[in-house]
């Protein structure tokens, strides 16, 4: 039997009964915070922790294909079980985070200290490549023994205004900025039916003034024979020291993507996070048939692909890009 988003799991080479599955989300993001698992399992009797060992640091596989709907996605990924905790209703409530982004989040136990090397040479050593635009080379990468990599690649990426993550199977490290001037993968629709991808409700994200007063930084750095340098991009914010010595660094760590909008639409499994996104909210003002508070393109920043009950549907944040 076909299902809608999760086909089958297996922990410990035991395939669970699919039907204990109430409701399931698999969450990717544009960065290592995922991508994530979240599980509601009916479970009996204790079963689930007993008989097939769903406990914490237990790995489970998961093969997820929507292939019942528009066939966006089709692959297997194990996940590390962070939390898995029974609940009232005999039900259990599993979270978990895909293997290899768990494996860089383990303290370190021996160093790795490379100079000189491009930000290709890094991921080849720390997770083995990917997916990975052009960068200047990296003065110094070093992780000690008690530290994580992803804490270190999260730190690089910013350095190179980028964003390291992964998905489906691949690892990237892209240029927020090269991302940012893609076309559009999809467009999506709020107030018109007639179109194939349909806004079935949205959350405006935007605090501009919040993100004004916390975010943008007039960076400085200290050059050795040059003195005190800072960045070109906010003069007139707060100034902030920091560990940099370069220009281009300083300008790069400014670069964030700014929450814009949370929405719902038809289970979807070709939304992914890096890609652009198109909108169009209609309005019946005359003169002005779009609704312009909205910017028409975005990032999307995290995907959700969540199913129950014969239910698919896909929650997607964006965000608008700032240099």
């Amino acid at each position: 039997m076909r299902h809608l988003v999760f086909q089958k799991f297996l922990v410990n080479g035991q395939e669970l009964d699919r039907g204990l599955l109430r409701q399931g989300s698999y969450v990717e993001t544009l960065d290592l915070s995922g991508p994530r698992l979240i599980l509601e399992l009916l479970d009996f009797d204790r079963t689930l922790q007993d008989d097939y060992g769903v406990v914490d640091d237990a790995v489970i596989t998961v093969v997820i294909d929507d292939g019942e709907k528009r066939g966006g996605m089709s692959f297997s990924e194990q996940f590390v079980i962070k939390s898995a905790t029974r609940g009232a209703n005999e039900m259990m409530k599993v979270q978990a985070l895909a293997k290899p982004v768990s494996d860089i989040k383990a303290p370190a136990t021996t160093a790795t200290f490379l100079t000189k090397k491009t930000v290709q040479q890094i991921m080849g050593a720390t997770v083995g490549g990917g997916d990975i635009d052009s960068f200047p080379l990296v003065d110094a990468f070093h992780v000690s023994p008690g530290e994580t990599i992803s804490q270190k690649l999260r730190q690089l990426s910013r350095e190179c205004a980028a964003r390291v993550y992964y998905l489906r199977g691949t690892w990237y490290f892209k240029q927020i900025s090269k991302l940012w001037d893609q076309g559009p993968s999809n467009t999506f629709y709020a107030d018109d039916m007639r179109k194939d991808r349909i806004i079935g409700g949205h959350e405006n994200l935007y605090k501009t003034t919040l993100l004004d007063v916390q975010i943008p930084r007039h960076y400085l750095g200290w050059e050795i024979t040059k003195g005190v340098i800072a960045e070109s991009l906010h003069g007139d914010k707060a100034a902030e020291h920091t560990q940099y010595h370069q220009i281009t660094q300083l300008n790069n760590i400014s670069a964030y993507i700014a929450p814009a909008i949370r929405f719902t639409t038809d289970g979807d499994g070709a939304i992914k996070p890096g890609q652009k996104q198109r909108f169009r909210f209609s309005r019946s003002a005359q003169g002005k048939p779009f609704d312009e508070t909205v910017p028409e393109y975005l990032l999307s920043t995290e995907v959700t692909h969540w199913e129950s009950e014969q239910k698919y549907q896909t929650l997607v944040q964006a965000g608008d890009f700032r240099p």
